[in-house]
């Protein structure tokens, strides 16, 4: 199930600015990220060679916690066939763990945090991808930058302008990743407190579309259900 047209356009936009918040957040206060899986495993080899048990546990648990959320988005995705149902479902199991995180770090284990983070970063890279007519990776931005490379080449190498698009959606996206990661930079400087209500205010401003997404109608039924009618 895909949420489409402009709205999945503003909800993937936000799930990017979301998911480059949260890791700003997680590798300034818990020194790793939970998203990006490949500089987490070359940490888990060098932390396993140099017998760091601790944060071997901890890079384990992540890449455990990331796969885990990849399936489980998948079967969410796979189960949910109503528009609207599958917004507040997809959005809510990325966007609850993470404010309730930022509103309680101080108090939850760190592997706990980790463990959940990083399964709802494993969820939100299936559940958004999609700006304009571009399929997006919202927080693996070193396949968008292999992209942008290869839209670019097109566009001004081969002059093939309708790339020229893809090209600059790509580099938007990588952009707002950034600007979620900026945005907590920001927030830092003031506290806490202003760690929240940024936080808080990307999370919540997608909720404000739900309302116009279109609902199951009954032309989505299977014909066999409408024979029944």
């Amino acid at each position: 199930m895909k949420i489409t047209n402009w709205k999945e356009t503003i909800v993937t936009s936000f799930s990017m600015l979301v998911t480059g918040y949260l890791n700003a957040h997680t590798q300034v206060r818990m020194g790793t990220f939970v998203g990006p899986q490949t500089g987490n495993l070359a940490n888990l080899g060098i932390n396993l060679a140099r017998g760091n048990h601790e944060i071997t546990i901890r890079n384990i648990l992540i890449f455990l916690g990331f796969i885990l959320g990849c399936a489980f988005g998948t079967m969410i995705e796979r189960k949910i066939k109503n528009e609207r149902v599958f917004f507040f479902v997809a959005w809510s199991t990325l966007v609850v763990p993470m404010m309730i995180h930022l509103i309680f770090h101080q108090e939850l284990p760190m592997l706990l945090s980790v463990s959940i983070l990083s399964m709802v970063s494993g969820m939100a890279l299936g559940f958004f991808r999609k700006i304009a007519h571009v399929d997006m990776n919202n927080l693996i931005v070193t396949g968008s930058m292999r992209n942008i490379s290869m839209s670019g080449v097109d566009t001004f190498v081969h002059k093939d302008k309708k790339k020229l698009s893809t090209f600059a959606i790509i580099i938007l996206g990588v952009f707002l990743f950034f600007l979620g990661a900026f945005l907590f930079g920001l927030a830092e400087q003031f506290g806490d407190a202003s760690i929240l209500v940024v936080g808080t205010i990307l999370a919540f401003i997608p909720y404000f579309f739900a309302p116009s997404l279109a609902q199951e109608s009954i032309e989505e039924l299977p014909n066999n259900v409408l024979s029944h009618k």
